[in-house]
Order: C-alpha cells, then sequence, then structure tokens
C-alpha cells in the first residue's frame, strides 16, 4: 500500500533554501518516496515562479503576493489560505486514502485541519518550538520588546494548542515532545523525530582537502559548526581556546558559520592572541559540512543554558557522532545528556571555559579515548537517529492513522 501524504508548506521545498529543518528534507523528499509513497506538496511560491513549478510531478503550487504594508500582509495571506484550502480540497477529493499534514503554520494548520475533515482523513501537523520561544529568541538578538510580536505570541498560542488537540498526530524533536506532553498535549498521539543522514556524514570522509585549503596542516582541529549568533555565547569557546592553547601549541580551532556575533568573536580572537590560530569560514553550504567535520579532530556542542536552549535538539551533535568524532558538549542541555550518557560518544562537562578547556586537552592527551568515544557515537547514530529508522517508525505511524480512520 503507498501513503498519499499531502504536504501544507509556506515555502517552495524544491528550493535549496526552501526547507529549513533537514529532517523534512531527508524524509518527505528522500525516504518516504524512495520507499515508493507519494508526498505532495502545496505550497507558495513567487509569481515568475509558477511555470517551471508547475511541471514538477506533485507539486501545486500557489503563487504568493507580497506586499509592504501590514494590511496588505494580512489581506494577501488570508487569500494565500483560502487558494490553498480550495486547491487542496480540489486535488484530494480525486484520491483515494490521504493524509493531510500541515507545517509550522498556525494558518496553515487551520486550512489542513479543515480539508482534513471535509474529506474525513487523518490530520498531522508537524510542530517543534513553543511560540513564546520564538519571541524570547528575537527578543534576545535584538535586545528589543516587539508588541507586535507579543500580540500575535498572545493570539497564537490559543490558536496553536486548539489545532494540537485536533491533530491525530504531532510530529517534534524528542526533547520538545517531553516538553508539549508537560504542557498537556497527549503523549501517545506525538511522535519524535530528530536525526541525521548516516550517508551524507559518514567517517568515510576525505579530510585532506580542508586541511591544506585553510592552513590547518597536521594541527589538532577543535570544531564548532552553526549559528554565531549573540545570544549563543560563543565567545566562552575563543576564551577556552586561549587556554587550550597554552598547553597544546598545536591546536586550532575551526569555527563554521556565521550570525550577528562573528564579529565580536573576531575581535575577542584578536584581543587574546590567539586569532591566527583560529580559521572564522563564514556560511557554507549545508552538503560541505561533513567535509569540515572530518577535517577536525574533536567537535563542541555548547549550547547557552537558557531557558529558551535547555529543551533544545542540537542537529550538530549528532552529525559529529554520526562522523565519529568524539564530542564535548555542555551538560544543562537535556538533548546533550540522553545523547552522551546513551552512547558514551563524548564528555560532558559545564558551560564553562575552564570546563570546555579541560575536557578538550585530555581528549587530545588521549587519542585512543578519543577514537572510542568517536566509534561508540556512531554506533549509537546508526541505530537510534538514522533517517532511514525515522522514516521507517513514522512510515508505521501513517499506515496506523489510516487503520483507525477506517481508510
Amino acid at each position: 500500500m503507498k501513503l498519499d501524504i499531502y504536504m501544507l508548506f509556506r515555502d517552495n521545498p524544491y528550493s535549496p533554501t526552501g526547507i529549513g529543518w533537514t529532517v523534512m528534507r531527508e524524509i518527505y523528499l528522500n525516504y518516504l518516496p524512495r520507499f515508493g509513497h507519494n508526498i505532495n506538496w502545496i505550497f507558495s511560491c513567487k509569481e515568475e515562479e509558477m511555470e517551471y513549478l508547475s511541471e514538477m510531478a506533485h507539486a501545486y503550487p500557489v503563487p504568493y503576493f507580497f506586499s509592504r504594508s501590514l494590511p496588505g500582509r494580512v489581506f494577501n495571506r488570508i487569500l494565500q489560505a483560502y487558494r490553498i484550502a480550495k486547491i487542496a480540497t480540489r486535488i484530494i477529493s480525486r484520491q483515494g486514502p490521504s493524509i493531510i499534514q500541515a507545517n509550522w503554520d498556525l494558518i496553515d494548520g487551520l486550512v489542513a485541519l479543515y480539508v482534513a475533515r471535509r474529506r474525513k482523513a487523518p490530520f498531522v501537523l508537524l510542530w517543534d518550538e513553543p511560540l513564546e520561544m520564538a519571541y524570547e529568541s528575537r527578543k534576545l538578538e535584538t535586545g528589543k520588546h516587539s508588541y507586535l510580536h507579543y500580540l500575535m505570541l498572545k493570539l497564537g498560542n490559543p490558536l496553536l494548542r486548539y489545532i494540537m488537540r485536533k491533530a491525530d498526530l504531532i510530529l517534534m524533536s524528542e526533547l520538545k515532545k517531553r516538553e508539549w506532553v508537560n504542557r498537556g498535549i497527549e503523549e501517545s498521539k506525538i511522535t519524535a523525530i530528530h536525526g541525521v543522514n548516516v550517508d551524507l556524514f559518514s567517517p568515510d570522509k576525505v579530510e585532506g582537502d580542508i586541511r591544506r585549503e585553510y592552513g590547518l596542516g597536521d594541527s589538532k582541529v577543535i570544531l564548532y559548526t552553526g549559528t554565531m549568533a549573540r545570544i549563543r555565547r560563543l565567545d566562552m569557546l575563543i576564551r577556552n581556546f586561549s587556554k587550550i592553547r597554552e598547553a597544546k601549541r598545536n591546536a586550532k580551532l575551526l569555527m563554521v558559520g556565521d550570525g550577528t556575533g562573528k564579529a565580536d568573536l573576531e575581535r575577542l580572537a584578536d584581543e587574546l592572541g590567539v586569532k591566527r590560530d583560529i580559521v572564522f569560514t563564514g556560511l557554507v553550504p549545508y552538503l560541505d559540512v561533513p567535509d569540515f567535520i572530518a577535517a577536525s579532530d574533536i567537535a563542541v556542542s555548547a549550547v547557552p543554558p537558557l531557558d529558551l536552549y535547555r529543551a533544545s535538539s542540537p542537529s550538530k551533535l549528532v552529525e559529529y557522532m554520526a562522523m565519529a568524532k568524539p564530542v564535548v558538549a555542555n551538560e544543562e542541555i537535556a538533548a546533550h545528556r540522553e545523547a552522551i550518557e546513551q552512547s558514551g560518544g563524548g564528555m560532558l562537562v559545564p558551560f564553562s571555559e575552564e570546563a570546555f578547556a579541560s575536557a578538550i586537552i585530555e581528549l587530545l592527551d588521549n587519542p585512543e579515548k578519543a577514537l572510542e568515544m568517536g566509534r561508540r557515537g556512531r554506533q549509537w547514530v546508526l541505530k537510534n537517529r538514522s533517517y532511514e529508522v525515522l522514516a521507517r517508525r513514522l512510515e508505521r505511524r501513517y499506515f496506523q492513522l489510516l487503520r483507525k480512520s477506517g481508510r
């Protein structure tokens, strides 16, 4: 039996930047179609993109008209929701057993719920982050309080809870699952999806090109990948590296990514006299990230212990582990504790420069211990976090939904 899943999505899924969460691309554009299922995309796009997108299989693009004014944006969003509902109702009526899914958008969630109830189809919602976390992140990053975003938060929270209660299945990361259960959402209808492409992130990657390109030579390389926003407090990594350099003169720090705090980090490195031994690559394509991990000896996952992040599920952690790299991660983040304690793939330390520096030096002094941690991490990821494992698990949940609905 083949699944017919209709995805309501705000962005163009066929664009390299169209899907923000990598799990979406891997499961819904890779593994589920590979298993023989039909994933149909109903999504917004620019008017000039309509012609070529309309020719793609399983694609139902809906043109979106941009407006600079707030009333214009509200009107266009309502009009867009109507068009999506009309198209979804029309195409789904011609098909057999179907599943309707909305992703990360309240308006799309309401539209999908409406269509699913009209067609008596299961309704699935993919939602991870609580609205107030997105609001707090914006406030911390900009240092400003936005009354508009605060109003949207107050209006959106009751709406989100209503959609979640009506959903037949909710998809989110493992750590956010626990948080939403504590908020009163029924645990039995939540499925956790959080993983890594173990073929792309493989220890078989060759490290030579990156080491040559960035002049790393035979240095011991400590790696950080990810956003460099100011609220991530990455100055801690720069300061701990200055301590590492005092003990390990041949060490280098590879900082892969970009963000609002990158210039501040570069200035701090210059002030501490370690800028020569820190490489800031800037933003790199996602498909190139494994090459940088391959060039490293030790990877760090440093997430500040803010309420905003305590229940986060850092994707970089499992990417490091998938490539058999020993990881130093801070213990305040539940996802760190779960992965490291279950796998033995790294070291847990407090979020401080002294603790990170001490753990990294210990691993540099004990290469056999570091290699064994990397091997254990890779094995744990293969069993628990590969996208193929997650896609099969999700496939079973979809079939259970169809059986339960009598379809």
